[in-house]
């Protein structure tokens, strides 16, 4: 089969997609499938062609020009206009030069709204809040997906409910309780766990960082590291110009539940205004917990590129402030902390997944 350059790579790329199927739906696979079937095609007649006309030189450019041309703008956009795409196949690739099989991935799907942080720098910290947040420091994330809105009672429910306990079942956090019921929350009723009347789409809360983890675990994904959760909350590469104290605005009645506007209790998932990145609620409404151990001085050290701290302390990070906080503690550079095993009516979670765990 004759192939140029820009028609081997969107063959490469077609080829890649269909090698990697079990992860892909039937119906994009068939598409696929159908524009290789094209490409080949297009290629016997061009040989053809030019097996007929070989020393006629104005017919060779006549014939291949054109296709060339037309080739190098699909490639142009499956390449480079569509980001997803392109980053799809070159982790991919990664993996299976890895030596990865990639039909042994399985990635169970959690349903909730995902929002990709595409990757960026941004400056972590502020010179305007506790001791914690110093010094500011330049931090580089990769791409992530995380929650658009933080888990509700109705997916932890849900979650409960398929998993089959209420403390984590296996590894390494085995016998560790996971959520307590609440008035606002969730109540057992006969082995079976509901959200209270009229509190579905309310923020899951009294929920440990063991619970928090482990439902992460389970539909494939994880908690986002502290940066990470910084980055989304300051928009991530789109970040606001005028660097909001908070996620999405200077006034915080904007954009969050915090303890003057609360009448003293949660409310509702997504009600105020959207920071740039489409996320809800990362300033009040309940503090999120993070993947990180918390340690006061870690941002003397950490490293600059997609940092966690991994070195273990008796506590773990919280972030974003919440519903009965005043408005200093729901700013996007606050730093917060309790103990993985502890609870109450003002903490919850965000759901987040590594990029390829995500599109896979």
């Amino acid at each position: 089969m004759l192939l140029n350059l820009q028609q081997k790579t969107i063959f490469y790329i077609y080829k890649l997609k269909i090698m990697i199927s079990p992860v892909i739906n039937e119906k994009e696979i068939k598409l696929l499938k159908n524009r290789l079937s094209l490409l080949e095609k297009e290629n016997k007649e061009l040989k053809k062609v030019l097996n007929r006309k070989k020393n006629n030189k104005f017919v060779y450019l006549y014939c291949s020009l054109p296709v060339t041309l037309f080739v190098f703008v699909i490639s142009f956009f499956y390449i480079f206009a569509d980001k997803e795409e392109y980053l799809k196949v070159k982790k991919t690739k990664e993996l299976i030069s890895s030596g990865t099989n990639i039909e042994k991935i399985k990635i169970k799907k959690v349903n909730a709204d995902m929002i990709l942080i595409s990757s960026g720098s941004f400056l972590m910290g502020s010179n305007k809040g506790g001791k914690d947040e110093k010094p500011i420091h330049k931090v580089t994330i990769s791409d992530f997906y995380i929650g658009k809105y933080e888990v509700t009672n109705l997916e932890y429910a849900n979650f409960l409910n398929e998993y089959g306990s209420d403390v984590v079942n296996e590894g390494k956090y085995k016998g560790k309780p996971m959520i307590f019921e609440s008035d606002w929350g969730l109540k057992k009723i006969d082995e079976k766990w509901i959200p209270q009347k009229n509190h579905e789409k309310y923020p899951v809360i009294c929920v440990t960082w063991y619970g928090a983890f482990e439902y992460c675990r389970f539909y494939g994904g994880r908690l986002p590291s502290e940066a990470e959760w910084e980055y989304a909350a300051k928009a991530g590469n789109k970040m606001e110009k005028n660097k909001n104290i908070f996620a999405g605005s200077n006034d915080i009645n904007e954009v969050a539940w915090f303890d003057e506007n609360t009448n003293y209790k949660p409310h509702k998932v997504g009600l105020k205004k959207a920071n740039k990145a489409n996320l809800y609620d990362m300033s009040g409404s309940v503090r999120e917990w993070c993947r990180d151990w918390y340690d006061k001085n870690f941002y003397k050290t950490s490293s600059q590129n997609n940092p966690v701290n991994n070195n273990k302390t008796n506590i773990r990070v919280l972030r974003g402030g919440s519903w009965d906080l005043r408005a200093f503690s729901c700013r996007s550079a606050n730093r917060d902390w309790d103990y993985p095993g502890d609870w109450n009516s003002s903490i919850g979670f965000r759901f987040s997944q590594d990029y390829l765990s995500y599109v896979l």
